[in-house]
Formats: C-alpha cells, structure tokens, sequence
C-alpha cells in the first residue's frame, strides 16, 4: 500500500500535512513527519520523524519494528489519559521519554507496551506517571540518559521480560509507586552515574519483584546497586539476581522515610564489589533463603537496623565477614551458614539484645563469631569449624548468654575455641563445646562475673578452660578431657567459685590456682593430670573442700594429687587424693635459674585422704614452713603416708597415717 492511500474510510489518523482515512482493522501508514495523531489502530510500514499521539482508547499502536525518532524534547509516544491501549514493535529514539503513559488529561490505565524498544532518550525510555494497571512486557531500554523504566505514583503495574541495559542512571525505579509486579526483568551494565538496576523508593510499598536479574551495573556513584529499596517498606523481592554490581548487590535502607516489613526471599548476590546484602537504617526485614558469594566486602550487612530476621541464608567466599550486624538491636540471626569468608562468619558490635542461633561458620578467615561492645545477645546452638582465629570471640561485651554452641578445629592464629575478654562481664556460658582447637577451649580475660555450666573441652591445643585477670565467676558442672596444657587454669584472679567440674588426662595440672585469691573450690574432680590441683605463684586466700584427685599420672609419669609451690593461706578440707605419686605435696617455687625459692607457707590441710599413693600421702619439703597438718589419713602409699623433709617446721596435729617420717 502506498503513503497516503487507505481503504474503507470512517476514521482520521492526522500526521503533518497528510491525512489519511480508514475503516479497516488497521491503518497503513508510511513516510510520515511531525505529530502523529492516532485515533484508529495503526501500523507503520516506514520510519517515522516526529511525535505520536494515542488520542483515543482500545486502539493499537504497532511500528512493525519502525523507528520513532525525535529532537530530544516531549514523548516519542504519548499516552495522556488512555484506557487499553497497546503499543508494540515501536523503536523509539531522541526524546525526552520514549513511551510516556500519564494522566494530565484524565486517568490513564490498563495499556499494553510490548516488544518495544526505546534507546537514546534525554530521559526515561519508558515512563509511567499517575496510571494503574499497565502491562510493559518484552521491551528494551538502552542508552536512555537517566531511566530504562520509570514508574511514578503508578499502581497494579505489570513488567514482565523486560530488558533494561547501559542507562546511565537507573535500570528500573518505582518511584511511589505501590502493588505493582516486576518479574523476569534485567537490568545489565547500566550506568556510569548513579547505575542502579532496580530502585524502589519514595514510599513505594506492597510491590513484588521476582526472578529479575541486575548485574554489572557499572555507575561511578556511590550507589551503584543491584537493587534498592528506600524509604519503602512490604515490598516482595524473591529469587532475583545481582551479579557483578559496583557496589551493593541488595540494600533495603530508610534514607528519609521508613524502610520495613520488606521480604528477601531466595535471591543471589555474587561478585558485587563491596556489599551481597546490606539492611542499612531499616527495621523489621526479613531476609531468607539467600545466597551471597564472592562479594568484595560482606555478604551480609546490617547496621543502624533493629528487629530485622535473617533466616537460612548462604554467605560465602566474600572479602569481609559472612554475616556482618552493627549498632543494631533485637536482630534475629537464625540457621544460616557462612563459609571460607576473609573476615570471618559473623561479626557483631554494638548490638544489644539481639539472637544468634542455629548458624554455622565453616573455615573463615578470621573468628567464627567475633561480637564486640555489645550487650544481651543470646547466642545459642551455633557451630564453628576449622576458623583460622577463634571459634567464638567476646569482646567488650556484657550480660549475654552463649548455649549450646560448638567450636571444633579451630586455628592457631590464636585458635581459642570460645574468647570471653576486655571487659565482657556477667555473661553465661551453658552447654558449649569447645573441641580441637589450635589454643585454649574458654579462655576468659579481663572479664568478671563469667559464669560456666555444663561446658565440654577436649583435645585443645591449650588450656581446657582458663581465666585470668578476672573476678567473681563461676564454674560448675564442666569437663575438661584431654586437653594439652591445663584443664582447668585460673591465673589472677579472684572470688571464683568452682565447683562439680571434671578435668581429665591433661600433661600439666587439672586444676591449676596461679596467683588466684579468694576462690572456692567444691567437689571437683581430677584424674590422669601430672597434677590433680597445682596452687602457685602466690595463690592465696582459696578454700578447697571436697574435691577427688586419684590416679594422676600422666603418660607414666608419675604425679601429685595436690600440690603447693609458693601458696599461702590456703584451706584444703575433705578433699581425696588416691593412686597418685603424691597425694598432698607441700613444696616450693622455684625460679629457673634456681634463685628464687618461695615455699609453701600458712596453709591448713585437715580432714583429708590420702591412699595408695606410690610416694607419699602427704608431705612437706622445699623449706614449706607453717602449715598446719590436721585430723587427715593416709593409708598404704608406697614410700610413707606422711613425709616433712626441712628445712621448714610444719604442725601435725591428729593425723591418722600409717607410715611417716620426719614427722
């Protein structure tokens, strides 16, 4: 057909000096200029250099895969106030918006864009303004100067197979806009200003992206995100994808407004140049089921966030920390992994009152979990493995519960199973296990009120459970098996109470009281040690009532059930030592260079058992000076029950032993 010919004439379609008539299912029209008015379905079989008007409703625009071309100002096609429009095949360029759909002449709603292409615009390619109930599927945005797909204060949007790419702003933006769908959409290379693949913003709420990919947008700015949802909350994003962006993969953050109540469900964040997933001022999110890896910073981001539920999620090989939560409260944390992150699984600071639980780290770089300054966290039923610091690190940090947990093979660098120091007072460990690792199982430092219940160490490289520098905690009920050092080592401290513990098979002491004051020991029991309880370095003032001490030989060497170096005013009542080398062994300090001798001095031993030992029950030797011996036993030990070899005077008063001498 011809330009400026028709067939069945009955309606006008008006272009710059031609009018062309028909009453067909659809015009034919070609080589036109200038303002294209349509009133009647249209196709184009040529270019067209101009505007086009939709000026009535139930018509359909199709281009055929012509080209709309203008001179950087207005809409290359407008549709102001339309109902069921659809316009298809249309390549629009050199506008300030492509495809413009608004609402200035009345409302706009239920038009179909599909397979259209708008490139080269001032603008938008496609902008919907103040309409409801749109369909944009299969179009392509590209090389617009600020927006692919802009939707402002439009509601019940569809955009579906859309493609938005090298926009120099944004991808994708709902701009109060809310209940609308964004499926199966890309947003690639979009940039170099601000880049941002999807941006939901401004009080656009109750909208549901899904299975929409935004990756490798490469704005200079500094959000450069896959996508972004601001000042915007109920929003739905589920199973997208954000590969390869300038900075965040996902951030939720409340900038000017709220940002809360938003779902993250099943999406992927891999290769962003800082951030996977980033909750930044926003309250009450939920993230689930996501998966971030080899991002250049965390995988997980919270700070300035409170009441926000990160479930399930995978965070792994990222440059920073697995799951990182900062100046936030009442986060919950439950059953997610991270693994092989540089900085660690998770990491916490100034967080109070949130909940870790169920989650595991697995050969980070740095802590499993390092939580810093933080205070009424509860941290339950969480693993660590084969970290290259510590399993657990607990900083600065008061008034929390640890339950539960396991650290297993943890590194050297230092490699302490469960880190409670600076300052970490009143917190409660319960339940813990703390097994292979590179140093220490607990190592309390600097750190007072620490309480333990019913923790297990075995097969450290250090210590079993060890506390210095600390006052007034407690430990009952915990077992120590196997550990290479001490299984129990209290240094500096004071006003512990430990009681009901079990130490086992540890080279050096079970029980190990090096310049300790004040603590109480109750009903413990120690075996297969060098020796069962050592007190030195100037321990004094400590109370030991009850505790058992047998069979402590390590590896065929034979030890001491009790044994006292430079110790002072000590109490030990009741307590048992049978079936060691020495059951009770007064002695003394001595430097290495053998300068320095301190003896064992004011200590008093009454109503204590010793049987069996291959040496002696009970002695004094080493210049142990002043103790007093009193209503004890000792029974069949190899040498003698009772032994004083100067040159100190100790009191002996109503012992029952069988053998002594100097005595």
């Amino acid at each position: 057909m011809r330009a400026g010919t028709w067939r069945r004439t009955t309606v006008a379609v008006a272009t710059a000096g031609l009018l062309l008539l028909s009453t067909g299912s659809a015009f034919v029209v070609s080589a036109s200029t200038g303002t294209m008015t349509i009133t009647k379905s249209t196709t184009l079989t040529a270019d067209h250099d101009g505007n086009i008007v939709i000026a009535t409703d139930k018509v359909t625009l199709d281009c055929a895969g012509r080209t709309v071309t203008g001179d950087g100002t207005g809409a290359g096609i407008l549709l102001d106030g339309r109902s069921r429009v659809t316009v298809k095949n249309c390549r629009v360029t050199a506008f300030e918006d492509g495809i413009r759909i608004e609402a200035t002449a009345g409302r706009s709603s239920r038009n179909t864009l599909v397979a259209n292409t708008a490139f080269g615009n001032a603008r938008n390619g496609y902008l919907v303004m103040d309409s409801s109930g749109d369909r944009l599927t299969r179009n392509i945005a590209r090389d617009n100067r600020y927006w692919g797909y802009n939707l402002l204060r439009s509601t019940d949007e569809l955009l579906s197979g859309n493609e938005a790419t090298s926009n120099q702003h944004r991808g994708f933006e709902l701009n109060g806009s809310s209940h609308n769908r964004l499926e199966y959409n890309r947003a690639t290379e979009n940039g170099p200003a601000w880049g941002t693949g999807v941006f939901v913003t401004d009080g656009s709420n109750a909208n549901v992206l899904e299975y929409n990919v935004a990756s490798e947008n490469v704005g200079t700015q500094v959000n450069t995100d896959g996508f972004r949802v601001q000042d915007s909350s109920d929003n739905v994003l589920r199973g997208n994808v954000a590969n390869g962006n300038a900075t965040w993969g996902f951030i939720v953050y409340a900038w000017q407004g709220s940002a809360s109540g938003n779902l993250l469900e099943g999406n992927t964040a891999n290769g962003n140049a800082i951030l996977g997933f980033a909750v930044n001022s926003a309250d009450a999110n939920t993230l689930t089921g996501n998966s971030a890896d080899g991002n250049g910073g965390s995988g997980f981001d919270l700070g300035r966030s409170n009441a926000n539920t990160l479930r399930n999620n995978v965070s792994s090989n990222n440059g920073g920390a697995g799951f990182a939560i900062n100046i936030s409260s009442n986060n919950q944390v439950v059953g997610n992994v991270a693994r092989k992150n540089t900085w660690g699984g998770f990491a916490t600071s100034e967080a109070t009152a949130g909940v870790f639980s169920g989650n595991t780290s697995e050969q980070n770089g740095a802590d499993g979990f390092a939580v810093y300054a933080s205070r009424n966290l509860v941290i339950d039923g969480n693993v660590v493995r084969d970290s290259a610091a510590n399993g657990f690190l607990i900083e600065g940090t008061t008034d929390s519960r640890l339950i539960g947990n396991s650290a297993v093979g943890n590194g050297s660098d230092p490699g302490v199973g469960f880190w409670i120091r600076g300052g970490s007072d009143r917190n409660h460990l319960e339940q813990n296990v703390a097994k292979d690792n590179g140093n220490a199982g607990f190592l309390v430092e600097s750190s007072n009120g620490v309480g333990f219940v019913a923790n297990t160490a075995s097969g450290n490289a250090w210590d079993g459970f060890a506390v210095r520098d600390s006052a007034a905690g407690a430990l009952n009920g915990n077992v120590a098996i196997g550990n290479e050092k001490n299984a129990f080592l209290f240094e500096r401290t004071s006003s512990l109470q430990v009681e009901n513990n079990v130490a086992k098979g540890s080279p050096w002491a079970c029980f190990a009281l090096l310049d300790t004051h004040g603590a109480t020991l109750v009903g413990n029991t120690a075996s297969g040690c060098s020796a069962g309880f050592q007190l030195d370095w100037g321990a004094t003032g400590n109370t030991l009532t009850g505790n058992t001490a047998n069979n402590n030989n390590h590896d065929g060497v034979g030890g001491n059930g009790f044994s006292l170096g430079n110790a002072s005013d000590n109490v030990l009542s009741g307590n048992t030592a049978n079936g060691n080398s020495f059951g009770f062994n007064l002695n003394a300090y001595r430097s290495e260079d053998g300068k320095v001798v301190i003896p064992a001095t004011q200590n008093t031993l009454t109503r204590n058992t010793a049987n069996a030992n291959t040496s002696y029950g009970f002695a004094a030797s080493d210049g142990a000076n002043d103790n007093t011996f009193s209503h004890n036993t000792a029974h069949a030990n190899g040498e003698f029950d009772a032994l004083e070899a100067g040159p100190g005077t100790n009191h002996w008063i109503r012992n029952n032993f069988g053998t002594t001498y100097g005595i």
